[in-house]
């Protein structure tokens, strides 16, 4: 809606809504004396959902919705095989990229933008809400046989490159008012299941390798190679649609800023309104430079982000001559979400104003790899997790928050993440299984106020018409970081086991008040910047053989996270009690005492009649940084205390155990 006046005695709503339900199979078989068959799926999404109120005036007495929402499901299937007398080839692959824009947003360009300025639709139930969420269901998978008299080759991807946007804000200069709540919400959430496996058979050498990748980001917050290859292919292929869909006579793109429709063979234009803000590019909710809110109730700017992920890669290889089978599974999530007050923003509200960034992360990825021959066998994987998504909660330079009966400004995220991988080989002359596992778990989380003063005070530095309470906290949770690499082999004149497993959660933690911040509160002022991680590394590794058997098996985890609280200078916090506390794995969530540790297992276990040669190792770095920081600031408890610490708790186990049994034994097991 744009350039109008608008007056509502119930409800106002201005609401964009899309839904995706897609379904894609595509498969094939060849077979002949040689045969090669293939398969390609390749699916592109690039929706943009908007609700906008610009330039506009309006007033109801119930509530004024602006909201968006985009809801994709997406299904993805390709299968192929190939059977040939002499020899056989299949390449299987599933590709989805997808660049999502779902925007809800009040905003003045050529005039201001003005919401419930008229009293006189004042009422108990007026309420203002700004909410986009996008939402994306997928499923893919991927799988394919190569069987040949000779050989049996195979290749099965999962290649997704996923970038969503959510942005919802209240724009610079815009005065919004509510008798109740005013809430600028934005939700992101995506769910997905990767599937990816591949089965070779040759008579005299089957090899297949399977391959899953995926990223997971947020527009230009998103800075890794896969990005950039993920743009080029996206280009890519619309360009290949949109070729193809010209040769047929039909349009194969779509802008954003124009749709054309045709009503009774008339053709209709219809422009987007004004220059709207859209330099947002990853999940955000926010109050623009200079906007009046005037609530009765609350105000919430929250914004949320929900990864959900599991894959699983498999390839099984099997020849008279060589079996070589191979998995590899790759996934990265480098999300941003924010949550904020601009500059200058005044904030009159009478009860709580929270401002929140939260993630939840949830990630389950599995690789197996087998092979079998009566020579020579590999079976091979490699499984990789990196989280290294941001969260800010912040209110930013110069704002002004008035009356609230408490201010919470707070930024964290939640991860649960599981990688296994499994690899075996057998075989009657020489067989190797090698086995990795890698989690790393990184990013930012933030949560600060900045050069803003929150209540007020009278001539004399004394609290006058304070804010209730100041909430600032910063927290990082890890319920289970795990990683597991078991690795077999078995071979009558050499067998080679390798496992490898390595966590680490090395998170920047930290809240903050910077640059002459003034706090006049009735109640506590709290900041605080908190961790709860737990890890673990198992490699576990097993071999026989007649002749000579090895066996080497790694496990390390690393907790190091750098946990910071800082008061700026000229920072001045007038209160009834305050605490300044920066805290690693001392407390959960819940209040309860932390228990997390960085627990790492290293097992090596085999046998030959020859040479037996096992070695472990398993080391355990718990080594966090913490610390509070105060400078040359004000702070005044009227009645309470004031409490500054930092708090560290750092805990490690290792495991390294190992057993050879050989005429010639050697064992070499080590922890740190």
């Amino acid at each position: 809606i744009s350039e109008v006046d608008a007056f509502s005695g119930g409800d106002l709503t201005i609401a964009a809504v899309d839904h995706v339900d897609l379904s894609t199979i595509a498969g094939g078989l060849t077979a002949g004396k040689a045969s090669a068959g293939g398969t390609f799926l390749v699916m592109t999404n690039e929706n943009v959902t908007e609700a906008i109120l610009v330039n506009a005036a309006t007033n109801a007495a119930g509530t004024t919705t602006v909201r968006a929402d985009s809801n994709s499901i997406i299904d993805g299937n390709a299968a192929a095989g190939a059977v040939g007398l002499k020899g056989a080839f299949n390449a299987v692959a599933t590709i989805y990229v997808g660049r999502t824009e779902t925007r809800a947003i009040i905003e003045g360009d050529t005039r201001q933008a003005q919401v419930n300025q008229d009293s006189n639709y004042d009422a108990t139930g007026q309420a203002v809400e700004v909410h986009a969420e996008n939402s994306i269901t997928a499923d893919f998978l991927a799988g394919g046989l190569a069987g040949g008299g000779g050989a049996g080759v195979g290749g099965n991807l999962i290649w997704m490159d996923l970038q969503n946007t959510v942005d919802v804000h209240i724009g610079s200069g815009a005065k919004v008012a509510a008798v109740g709540d005013i809430s600028v919400t934005a939700d992101s959430f995506n769910d997905l299941f990767l599937g990816a496996g591949g089965l070779g058979l040759g008579a005299g050498i089957g090899l297949v390798g399977t391959f899953i990748i995926a990223n997971i980001g947020s527009g230009i917050a998103s800075t890794n190679i896969v990005d950039d290859i993920g743009d080029e292919l996206f280009d890519a292929v619309n360009e290949a649609i949109e070729s193809a869909t010209s040769t047929l006579g039909s349009s194969g793109s779509r802008s954003p800023s124009k749709a054309e429709s045709t009503v009774n063979g008339i053709e209709v234009s219809v422009n987007q309104p004004g220059t709207i803000d859209r330099s947002v590019q990853d999940v955000a909710a926010y109050i623009g430079q200079f906007a009046e809110i005037v609530a009765g109730g609350e105000l919430n700017v929250t914004a949320n982000e929900t990864v959900i992920q599991t894959s699983l890669a498999g390839s099984a290889a099997a020849g008279t001559f060589a079996g070589v089978g191979g998995s590899i599974s790759l996934l990265r999530v480098g999300t941003v979400t924010e949550a904020f007050i601009d500059d200058d923003a005044f904030i009159n509200v009478t009860e709580d104003v929270n401002v929140k960034a939260s993630a939840s992360e949830t990630v389950d990825a599995d690789a197996v790899a087998g092979a079998g021959a009566l020579f020579y066998s590999l079976g091979a994987q490699y499984a990789e997790a990196d989280i290294e998504s941001s969260q800010l909660a912040s209110i930013e330079d110069g704002v002004q928050i008035r009356n609230s009966s408490g201010v919470t400004v707070d930024a964290s995220h939640e991860r649960d993440v599981s990688v296994v991988g499994n690899a075996g080989a057998i075989s009657l002359q020489s067989a190797a299984g090698l086995s990795g596992a890698i989690v790393n778990l990184s990013g930012q989380v933030r949560a600060q106020v900045v050069n803003s003063t929150l209540g007020e005070s009278d001539g004399d530095g004394n609290v006058e018409n304070g804010i209730g309470s100041l909430d600032v906290n910063a927290s990082s949770t890890v319920t289970q970081a795990r990683t597991k690499a078991p690795a077999l082999a078995g071979g009558i004149a050499l067998a080679v086991a390798g496992s490898l497993a390595r966590t680490t959660i090395d998170p920047d933690v930290d809240a903050r008040l910077l640059g002459g911040v003034e706090v006049y509160a009735d109640g506590d002022v709290t900041v605080t910047a908190t961790t709860d991680h737990d890890a673990d590394a198992i490699a576990w590794g097993a071999n026989g053989a007649l002749g000579v058997a090895i066996g080497l098996s790694g496990a390390t985890t690393e907790i190091a996270p750098t946990v910071n609280t800082s008061i700026g200078d000229s920072t001045i916090i007038a209160a009834d009690s305050v605490t300044i506390e920066a805290l690693h794995n001392v407390e959960k969530s819940d209040g309860t005492a932390a228990t997390g540790t960085a627990n790492a297992e290293a097992t090596s276990s085999g046998g030959a009649i020859l040479l037996g040669v096992q070695g472990s190792w398993a080391r355990s770095k718990p080594q966090a940084s913490v610390g509070t920081t105060v400078g040359a600031a004000e702070i005044t408890a009227a009645t309470g205390n004031v409490v500054v610490q930092s708090k560290s708790r750092q805990s490690g186990d290792v495991e390294a155990l190992g057993d050879s049994f050989s005429i010639i034994g050697v064992g070499i097991q080590r922890g740190d």
